[in-house]
């Protein structure tokens, strides 16, 4: 199950509407735009909209503190924006361990 964390700090556990892997528009849906990958220290990926900072997203509290513990983004970068944290299977990645 993939975990959505909204800008608000609300989370909720989603699933593929296919049960295996999110498709293109899911993923869009869920960030709000364009997409973009940030893969986790587990090999997650957190997808964020990748049109975040230049549209003025709110801050997503969670979201930052996961991507800066799992990820080696600088610290003075932050993520905004609701963000969706799937496995590399449902992601579409066909090397999940």
């Amino acid at each position: 199950m993939a975990l959505w964390i909204k800008t608000d700090s609300q989370t909720e556990t989603v699933t593929p509407q296919n049960g295996t892997r999110f498709t293109l528009e899911e993923l869009q849906n869920f960030v709000g735009g364009y997409i973009e990958p940030l893969t986790l220290k587990d090999g997650s990926i957190m997808w964020l909209n990748e049109e975040g900072k230049l549209n003025q997203l709110p801050y997503n509290p969670m979201a930052n503190r996961i991507a800066h513990e799992q990820t080696g983004i600088a610290w003075d970068d932050g993520i905004v924006g609701n963000v969706l944290i799937a496995t590399r299977a449902e992601s579409g990645d066909e090397e999940e361990d």
